[in-house]
């Protein structure tokens, strides 16, 4: 007797082996994105770091003695951020952690003067006087 198809057995192997590779490569695939998502946070914090020095360069005639904030809504008014809207890639609704809140990057960017040097810090609002 020649029958083709396959036996119970065999396609309980193959299932088992289909799940021991999704079983290693999941978590793999979740930590890639988990790290990408956080690489584009900290780009675009930078971005945003950056176009504070500029609004600084241009913008200030005088620089500050102590410290100055400058909110985000200026960066995009003054034309300084390419993206109107920038968004938090590691924004989540279900998240406690207070950065992952907000979808929108819509703080601001302290600057510090620190000796002869600016020091530029992305800051929530809250965090600005």
């Amino acid at each position: 007797m020649n029958k083709k198809g396959f036996t119970l057995t065999e396609l309980l192997v193959v299932i088992v082996i289909l799940g021991i590779i999704a079983m290693i490569t999941v978590p793999i695939i979740n930590n890639a994105i988990a790290d990408s998502r956080k690489k584009t946070y900290e780009e675009q914090e930078r971005s945003i770091v950056n176009a504070a020095k500029l609004y600084m360069a241009n913008y200030s005639t005088e620089l500050p003695a102590e410290n100055k904030c400058i909110s985000v809504e200026d960066l995009k008014e003054k034309g300084l951020l390419k993206y109107k809207d920038i968004k938090n890639p590691l924004y989540n609704r279900t998240s406690s952690n207070p950065i992952e809140k907000d979808k929108n990057f819509d703080g601001a960017v302290s600057v510090n003067r620190n000796g002869s040097k600016y020091e530029y810090t992305y800051v929530d609002k809250s965090d600005c006087s």
